[in-house]
């Protein structure tokens, strides 16, 4: 099993970094979500955000120690830094070449025979690396992630990736970045000598913090606001069909038309408080990417990455044609509003009609004509 102690790469080596998102921090919170809602002082709140933050990192680290396939576990700094309120675990995980199945599954030739993984972990983001030779690469990473993820739904079951879950593109360390081509996936930084695997994620940690916090908050943004565009369609779609149908519906079937009506008055609400939610949604995931753009303006090796990785692909959430939707909407009401008045002057007038009718037959008998 590797330790974490000093390297030295040949010329003819690489160390592989990927990084992914896997984010048990907020699933975490979201289960005390009532309690710091009902927290009227912010300040208590906070304090009960970040006690819970420090559970969940014990809960972590006793589960790894617990790990057969986990050693040499140690905290990134010695004293969390003011930016965070989890000190990023390193350890090494061990998983033997059988149980790889990515490179399998790709068949892939240049799969790396590399069974220790360094690994680097914040609650939010991940970090893996291994060492192998410049015409390898480390497929077993992706391996890597999905244990790390199973094992991090036992502690928090609602626990997603977030897509980019472990990057195509990796940061690689070498001892001569320049001999490498310029238009390369990966991006390539050279590496001292007398470096050990802590200096160097703790180097590179520092260097992209809290810049890929930024990232991939707006890839959460993303995949939620897309999720949610998805549903207002197929909500779009079903009072669509539910139109038709009550098109098609003849007034002599009344309660069947009343039962679409209400079919497409909760559709409608439903697409409502969507639209309204992907608003809220987009607004935020705006503002982020503004601070990722910030964040580019003065970060070299950030703006390296998420160019490489796809900044928009990941961030740029599928739109929603809010205007098309209302027509829908509003034809729809259109409709039901037509009905509800054809029904209402149908009632009044056989209303009327009885009463009108029961009052002379009254009148008739009371003036003794019967």
């Amino acid at each position: 099993m590797l330790i974490l102690s000093k390297i030295s790469l040949a010329d003819s080596q690489k160390l592989m970094v990927f990084l992914g998102g896997m984010n048990i921090v907020g699933p975490s919170l979201e289960e005390i979500e009532t309690k710091l809602e009902g927290e009227k002082d912010p300040l208590k709140a906070t304090e009960i955000a970040e006690e819970r933050v420090k559970e969940l990192r014990v809960q972590i680290v006793e589960m790894l120690n617990k790990s057969g396939e986990v050693k040499n576990i140690l905290d990134m700094f010695k004293k969390t830094p003011p930016f965070t309120d989890f000190n990023p675990i390193v350890f090494v995980m061990h998983l033997p070449i059988s149980l790889q199945k990515h490179a399998e599954s790709l068949r892939m030739e240049d799969q790396a025979k590399v069974e220790d993984f360094f690994t680097v972990y914040d609650g939010k983001v991940v970090m893996i690396a291994a060492t192998c030779s410049l015409n390898e690469r480390i497929w077993g990473a992706y391996d890597i992630r999905d244990k790390l993820v199973a094992m991090m739904k036992s502690i928090v079951p609602k626990l997603e990736t977030t897509p980019p879950c472990l990057t195509g593109e990796a940061i690689v360390f070498v001892n001569r970045p320049k001999a490498f081509s310029k238009d390369s996936s990966d991006i390539y930084l050279p590496i001292g000598r007398e470096k050990s695997i802590d200096d160097v994620f703790q180097h590179l940690y520092l260097r992209l913090h809290p810049e890929i916090e930024f990232f991939y908050e707006a890839c959460e943004l993303r995949k939620e606001a897309t999720e949610l565009a998805w549903k207002i369609d197929e909500r779009e779609t079903k009072l669509l069909l539910c139109l038709k149908e009550f098109l098609a519906t003849t007034w002599w079937h009344p309660l069947k038309r009343k039962k679409i009506v209400d079919q497409m008055k909760s559709h409608a609400i439903q697409i409502l408080e969507g639209l309204s939610e992907y608003s809220s949604l987009a607004r935020e995931l705006k503002k982020t990417r503004s601070q990722i753009g910030e964040c580019r303006a003065s970060n070299d090796l950030f703006r390296n990455l998420v160019e490489k990785v796809g900044l928009d692909y990941y961030t740029k959430p599928e739109m929603v044609n809010s205007e098309s939707v209302i027509k829908v909407i509003e034809h729809a009401r259109s409709e039901t509003e037509t009905y509800s008045s054809s029904v209402s002057t149908l009632v009044s007038t056989l209303t009327g009609a009885i009463i009108g009718s029961a009052l002379t037959i009254l009148v008739t008998y009371l003036l003794g004509f019967l």
